[in-house]
């Protein structure tokens, strides 16, 4: 995986890339709930699709960063990106 973006009931949207920035994180890149709930790194936001996205910086500090976790009731879709493993 190399981006993940979810989209909330309402149309906001969260993103997190590059996902391999936050693989020595305590939970990894992100994390996929058993009931749908999604927690990640988010670097880049948007209220609704017309909007530009706006970078966030989820390590505000040396000392912390900030993973947010989005309730199941609140997902209204999850994108996932991956690398093609194909090489040309």
């Amino acid at each position: 995986m190399i981006q993940l973006v979810v989209r909330k009931k309402g149309g906001e949207r969260l993103m997190s890339h590059p996902l391999s920035r936050f693989s020595c994180k305590p939970f990894g890149p992100c994390l996929f709930g058993h009931d749908g709930s999604v927690g990640l790194y988010v670097t880049d936001y948007k209220k609704c699709i017309i909007d530009e996205w706006e970078e966030i910086n989820p390590e505000r500090n040396v000392d912390t960063i900030d993973l947010t976790y989005i309730p199941a009731d609140l997902v209204e879709e999850i994108e996932v990106t991956f690398k093609s493993s194909q090489t040309h």
